[in-house]
């Protein structure tokens, strides 16, 4: 388990990239279209609140 800066709000969160299953994403749906978007924006991880935020003001497709 990592404490990263998440690359949008500057919060620091918790990432377990070591398994997927356990990290504070995992739950999280994003379509396409969302992940692209962050790969082409971020470099590293955001957290769950962004992520979240995300799925509010771009809904899933």
């Amino acid at each position: 388990m990592a404490i990263k800066i998440c690359p949008a709000c500057q919060q620091t969160f918790e990432c377990n990239e070591e398994n997927i299953f356990e990290c504070q994403c995992y739950q999280i749906q994003l379509n396409t279209q969302q992940k692209a978007m962050i790969a082409n924006q971020y470099t590293d991880c955001l957290c769950s609140l962004c992520l979240n935020k995300l799925t509010i003001e771009k809904p899933l497709d």
